[in-house]
């Protein structure tokens, strides 16, 4: 197996755990290409970039606001962030 497609799914892994801990979020494949197809849509609100192709996005998807990292390269979410960072924004 290349060693690309390992840390991709080692990345959909850790991002489906935070989804569901942080979101109460079942995010299965279709979900998570649903939420990469909004941010390349730019349906989003970019929050700001970590880097050149890693930035953070604030998404609305099946009624909840959520804040993900998405990195642009890999075309994916690569985790969710902490409700209490939208209410600090506020």
């Amino acid at each position: 197996m290349a060693k690309g497609n390992v840390r991709k799914k080692a990345l959909f892994r850790h991002a489906k755990r935070r989804a569901k801990v942080r979101y109460d979020l079942q995010l299965s494949v279709d979900n998570h290409n649903e939420i990469v197809r909004l941010i390349q849509l730019q349906k989003g609100k970019c929050l700001g970039s970590q880097s050149n192709r890693v930035s953070h996005w604030e998404i609305e998807y099946k009624g909840k606001i959520l804040h993900v990292v998405y990195d642009k390269l890999r075309k994916q979410v690569v985790t969710f962030l902490p409700r209490q960072n939208q209410l600090e924004r506020s």
